[in-house]
């Protein structure tokens, strides 16, 4: 460009994507402080952060500051994550956010949740209450009733965006 502060200097750009036109109008359009303000937060709104969490906000829960780790450390790429707190403290509450963030990101389709066959209920119940996330709990009868209704082939397990198993079920 011929101007201050960047005289000689080339801008390089990516062919197709980024196409360079020329101005025809060099005169700034002149809009409204309401239109301006409105359009700023029209953007601001639609602009969300990578590293901080998208549903906590939304979620009906009473959070702890150590409630959000396990889900900022799987945002932040941790792969493998043991929640193993005493009774009590909110391990549902994490494993929920951490799920939350997954599917809001469009970062997993399906879910497995494998717990004592007397809490797949409270599992499903919370999931439903709190975040907002249906979830199908599956037992061998279920299994049983949708192998016979589905085509030979088709993996029972599939159709269920997040399921809720027991422990011995899936053993």
């Amino acid at each position: 460009g011929p101007d201050e502060p960047n005289p000689g200097r080339r801008l390089r750009v990516v062919d197709p994507y980024d196409r360079p036109r020329s101005v025809k109008n060099r005169k700034l359009r002149r809009r409204s402080r309401h239109a301006v303000l409105w359009s700023a937060l029209r953007a601001a709104i639609g602009v969300r952060d990578r590293s901080g969490l998208w549903t906590a906000a939304a979620a009906s829960i009473d959070l702890w500051p150590y409630q959000l780790e396990p889900a900022l450390a799987v945002i932040g790429g941790a792969t493998r994550l043991l929640l193993a707190d005493a009774v009590g403290l909110g391990k549902t509450i994490q494993a929920g956010l951490i799920l939350s963030e997954l599917i809001e990101r469009g970062w997993i389709e399906h879910a497995l949740i494998v717990c004592p066959a007397g809490l797949r209920d409270t599992w499903a119940r919370e999931l439903d209450d709190r975040f907002g996330i249906a979830a199908t709990v599956l037992d061998q009868s279920s299994i049983a009733e949708r192998i016979a209704s589905l085509p030979p082939g088709v993996n029972p397990w599939s159709g269920h965006a997040v399921a809720i198993a027991s422990i011995d079920l899936v053993k």
